[in-house]
């Protein structure tokens, strides 16, 4: 006598195991946008996100820092690995933090760090205004 449901649990432990076989399988980056905020620690928090931009910087994953976080753009488990190392540095010298990720996961994407800005541009007919300093930087 086969009991209800029995049959449906089976049946669901091999789709998480074909899904996360597929997931593993993927060779696409993803691009996530990364906030910290430590709480607890003034209004400036320029000391402590210098130091979590140097293992951003380490990491030798592509990322573009914007005023409110930084994009991050690497494969699901170098991406993941990143944002807790980050969250532990913060969670290290504040006693609170906040820590947001957006992540954009698309199948067999390359370069959206790039790519995002540049369609946008295409389809506007125009570059984008971007920061003076940055302007500045490139020699614009």
């Amino acid at each position: 006598m086969q009991l209800p449901g029995a049959n449906v649990s089976a049946n669901f432990g091999s789709l998480v195991v074909a899904r996360r076989a597929r997931l593993m399988q993927r060779s696409s980056t993803m691009l996530a946008e990364l906030s910290i905020i430590p709480l607890g620690k003034g209004t400036s928090l320029s000391d402590e996100l210098a130091e979590i931009l140097k293992l951003i910087d380490a990491s030798g994953l592509a990322y573009q820092l914007t005023p409110s976080g930084t994009c991050i753009e690497g494969d699901w488990d170098a991406v993941m690995r990143l944002a807790r190392q980050c969250h532990d540095h913060a969670r290290s010298v504040s006693p609170h933090v906040i820590t947001t990720m957006t992540i954009e996961d698309e199948q067999g994407a390359r370069d959206k760090l790039n790519a995002n800005v540049t369609a946008l541009e295409e389809r506007l007919g125009r570059k984008l205004k971007r920061s003076s300093a940055a302007m500045a930087r490139d020699g614009a």
